[in-house]
């Protein structure tokens, strides 16, 4: 089972070993740390069955920033992507939110934002649509509605929602995980 944090897989990628097949090779990256466990392959994985396999590159991201520590806490609190515009940033949030929010011991929620709420909104239905066709018929609760928007896990209650970028909006809130489109606008 994919969601199962017992899948762990230990890959050993390193910037040093980017093959040139993959294209032009990262300037700047947070190394692989082959003795921690990652959640990447699984992460991978699900992306596939997504219909959208992962390039390179994303992978190596999802490789290193989903390590764990022995003590099963994530090794990394913040993981930033920054690659040119149209090159598959967006991508990478379906799947990692699917993980997240597929696993019991995640308990918190996903939010994302964007420059606005609206374009929040849009990134939220674009990285939805392919985790409502991930999971079986009754599985997640889709709920829009005037200014909410919410794709609930029915068994764990978790939720993955969109957010507008302003001061008051997560006030006392303590998501889980919170995607971030468009750094430059904040």
């Amino acid at each position: 089972d994919l969601l199962d944090p017992v899948a762990l897989n230990r890959s050993r990628w390193s910037p040093r070993d980017w093959a040139t097949s993959w294209g032009p090779a990262p300037r700047w990256g947070t190394p692989r740390t082959p003795s921690r466990a990652t959640f990447g392959p699984v992460v991978a994985e699900i992306s596939s069955r997504m219909g959208r396999p992962f390039y390179s590159w994303q992978r190596y991201v999802v490789d290193v920033g989903l390590e764990v520590l022995d003590d099963g806490s994530w090794a990394y609190d913040e993981v930033i992507v920054e690659v040119e515009r149209r090159s598959g940033k967006s991508v990478l949030i379906s799947p990692i939110t699917a993980h997240r929010s597929g696993r019991a011991v995640d308990p918190d929620s996903t939010w994302i934002t964007a420059q606005k709420r609206k374009a929040a909104v849009r990134r939220w239905a674009d990285a939805a649509g392919p985790i409502r066709k991930l999971f079986p018929a009754g599985a997640l609760r889709y709920i829009i509605s005037n200014d909410h928007e919410t794709l609930q896990w029915v068994e764990s209650g978790r939720e993955f929602v969109p957010f507008a970028p302003d001061a008051t909006t997560m006030h006392g809130e303590e998501p889980g995980l919170v995607c971030v489109d468009e750094l430059w606008a904040f």
